[in-house]
């Protein structure tokens, strides 16, 4: 199903099917947090991590839609994310540079 959204971010032609899936996206992040202790947050962030990681893939692809959908997650994570300090302290730097490096 994730890779299904992550697929759906990538659309050329349908920027309300990317919209939602980024939204969905986020949502998941979110579903995951609220479902994660304290010490799993700050310790094991696995479902966050492997979130990250693999909208990460997209950030320095050729394709510009695929680096698009890469921005357009990200920001919508970050929304999700900053509400949490040691996911800020772990992946925020992570964020910007890809995100920087995807607008090149």
């Amino acid at each position: 199903m994730f890779d299904a959204l992550i697929e759906g971010s990538q659309s050329r032609n349908n920027s309300a099917l990317r919209e939602m899936c980024c939204n969905a996206v986020a949502v998941f992040a979110q579903w995951t947090l609220k479902h994660s202790t304290d010490h799993e947050i700050k310790n094991i962030p696995v479902n966050i991590k492997s979130l990250i990681r693999r909208i990460e893939s997209n950030s320095n692809h050729p394709d510009p839609f695929r680096r698009l959908s890469s921005v357009l997650c990200f920001g919508k994570i970050l929304q999700v994310v900053k509400d949490f300090e040691p996911l800020v302290d772990r992946y925020c730097l992570d964020i910007t540079r890809n995100v920087l490096s995807s607008l090149k």
